[in-house]
């Protein structure tokens, strides 16, 4: 674990560059600490998977941004467990699931396989269910720290509400 507890923690879709190319900015700019999992170099392992949960579990605010340049079928599994543990730990939760379509790429030389072009139907096809439900789940809630954003620039308007000076 960090030596200290961030602020606010960054996840999400690992692809992208959403965090380093627009939020970061938004809270060095604000002097807010942050836990971003992304790190170069360093691959997902049960410790890494620990060390994010504590993270969620001890900051402020979590910010999840879900966009289209991968399946994101981890990270939109995690939103309902932030979600209700940012209203049993009393933090705010600011989220955006982006209405980017998922389109998984394979190599041309592997479509002529049957058994691929089903496994890319399916990933496309859960990638895509995955985000509605999250999208229309979310919509049924009115929590005063649940904050639903259609846009990463909403995710950083939020943040300069919630930590601006």
């Amino acid at each position: 674990m960090m030596d200290t507890v961030p602020q606010v923690v960054l996840f999400g879709s690992m692809q992208g560059e959403w965090r380093e190319k627009s939020v970061i900015p938004v809270l060095n700019e604000l002097g807010v600490t942050f836990y971003n999992p992304n790190e170069p170099g360093k691959n997902w392992n049960p410790d890494k998977g620990r060390e994010e949960a504590e993270m969620m579990a001890a900051c402020e605010t979590i910010v999840i941004v879900i966009n289209g340049k991968t399946a994101g079928i981890t990270a939109l599994m995690e939103t309902g467990w932030a979600a209700l543990g940012a209203q049993q730990r009393n933090q705010t939760l600011i989220m955006t699931v982006l209405p980017e379509e998922y389109v998984t790429t394979v190599p041309f030389y592997l479509k002529i396989f049957p058994k691929v072009r089903e496994m890319q139907h399916f990933l496309n096809h859960y990638a895509q269910a995955t985000r509605n439900l999250v999208r229309g789940h979310v919509k049924e809630f009115n929590l005063p720290n649940l904050i639903v954003t259609d846009s990463v620039e909403g995710v950083n308007n939020a943040l300069r509400k919630r930590y601006g000076k």
